[in-house]
């Protein structure tokens, strides 16, 4: 089942886990950002009787106030 949860929507996989004690850790860039998009599975591990689901969105904006994204290297 872990395999066919991958890349699922985290709604789908959740509705899959019915029942199952879930845990659901978010992915997100190392600055404040707002998702984009839905959230999708990327990773997923057993951990005794509870099941860890590792989550991203499709893309990530800035948060407001945040400065751009450095270009070329520093």
């Amino acid at each position: 089942m872990d395999e066919e949860l991958i890349n699922a929507p985290l709604t789908l996989a959740l509705e899959r886990l019915k029942g199952r004690d879930v845990f659901v850790h978010v992915l997100a860039p190392p600055h404040p950002a707002i998702g984009k998009g839905t959230l999708h599975v990327v990773r997923v591990q057993e951990q005794g009787e509870r099941l860890e689901l590792t989550v991203t969105y499709d893309d990530y904006d800035r948060a407001p106030g945040q400065p751009a994204k450095p270009s070329g290297n520093a």
